[in-house]
Parts: C-alpha cells; structure tokens; sequence
C-alpha cells in the first residue's frame, strides 16, 4: 500500500511539473506574440516615417553613407553641387506645397462664405413663407394640434444643423 501512495505521489509530482511546464510555455508563447507585434509595429512606424521622407533628402543620406564607407569617388565639390541642387529642389517642392496649401485654406474658406449664403438663403426664405406656412397650419391641422409644412421642418433641422457644425 505504501508503495502504491508513493507512486501516486511521484505521479501526481510529475504531473503538477508538466502542467507548471505548460503554464510557462503558455506565458513564454503570450509574451513572445507581444513582442513580435511590438516589432511589427516598431517596423510600420518606420516605414512610415521612411515613406515621409522626400526622396531627395533619402537620395542626399544615401550619398553621405557611401561616402562614410568609402564606397564612392567622388570630389567633394561635385558632391557639394549635387546636394545644393537636391537642397534647392527640396525647397522649391515645399514652397509649392505651401502655395497648394494656401490654395486649399483659400478654398476652404470659399466653400464656407457659400454655405453661410445659402444658410442666409434658407433663413430668408423661411420667413418669407412664415406667414404662408401658419395660414396652412390652421386649415390642415385639428383643432389644438399645429400642422407643420414638410419644407419648413426640412429648413429647420438644416439651418439648425448647420448652426450647429458652425458653432463647433
């Protein structure tokens, strides 16, 4: 019988180390998936930031590292000339973006004086049919309840809307 419980024990042992050994494979395994969509996402951001890059300024950090290995022979001075030409192409495409940009903000503000007109628009029309709109309320609506005009409710909620978007 002694020999039986001892064997139970020694089994009983082995199995609580295989289940202690599966809990630290299982945790070994979550810790390592973390890690690995830490890389991946240490590597989107930067290829991100790489694609950000203007291909001139990559083009210039290429020609910096050849140079540093030695990879290149090439005199400073026609060096020097391909990265001040690169520099003035930078610049040149950052000041289009900026006048683009400018372009947009011009735009955009375009866009909002026509909305504010036809806000404008909405508003005067509205009370022009004011009175039109409380005479065909008394003829279609029961005694006690007030009809509203479909166009009226639509202009509501659009000048309401749109008061609100301004607002933000």
């Amino acid at each position: 019988m002694v020999g039986l419980q001892d064997a139970e024990a020694a089994f009983n042992a082995r199995v609580k180390r295989i289940q202690d050994a599966a809990a630290e494979v299982a945790t070994r395994k979550e810790e390592n998936f973390k890690l690995v969509e830490a890389i991946d996402r240490r590597k989107a951001e930067k290829q991100e930031l790489e694609s950000q890059l203007p291909s001139e300024v990559k083009v210039i950090e290429d020609a910096r590292h050849a140079l540093a290995g030695g990879a290149l022979d090439v005199s400073t001075t026609n060096l020097a000339k391909t990265n001040k030409d690169l520099e003035d192409t930078v610049r040149d495409k950052q000041a289009a973006i900026l006048r683009l940009q400018d372009k947009v903000d011009e735009l955009v503000g375009l866009k909002e004086e026509h909305e504010a007109r036809i806000l404008a628009l909405y508003a005067t029309d509205d009370e022009f049919h004011a009175d039109d709109l409380v005479e065909t309320a008394a003829t279609d609506s029961e005694p006690g309840q007030r009809a509203e005009h479909p166009s009226r409710s639509t202009m509501a909620i659009k000048i309401e809307s749109a008061a609100t978007i301004e607002d933000t």
